[in-house]
């Protein structure tokens, strides 16, 4: 199981990307990554400023390294073949 990088040295070097470059790394579009996000499923964006956002290089290697997984998955109650 990969641990995600979560380290106050790695996010000190760590560099910032922006959403053209978030887009050619993960191959995924904006309104999906946003989707992601919300789930918990995707790295969360840094606010650079107040029109600008940001994603952590390392966190986004991470996530395509992972196959597109981050640790939190959306809870289903019940059984889904119930009906």
């Amino acid at each position: 199981m990969m641990i995600p990088p979560n380290n106050d040295q790695i996010h000190a070097q760590d560099r910032m990307i922006r959403e053209a470059e978030r887009l050619r790394i993960t191959s995924i579009s904006r309104s999906q990554a946003y989707q992601l996000e919300k789930l918990g499923r995707f790295p969360k964006r840094v606010r650079l400023g107040n029109r600008s956002v940001g994603w952590r290089l390392s966190e986004l290697m991470f996530w395509v390294s992972a196959g597109g997984q981050i640790s939190e998955q959306p809870e289903f109650e019940g059984d889904m073949n119930e009906n």
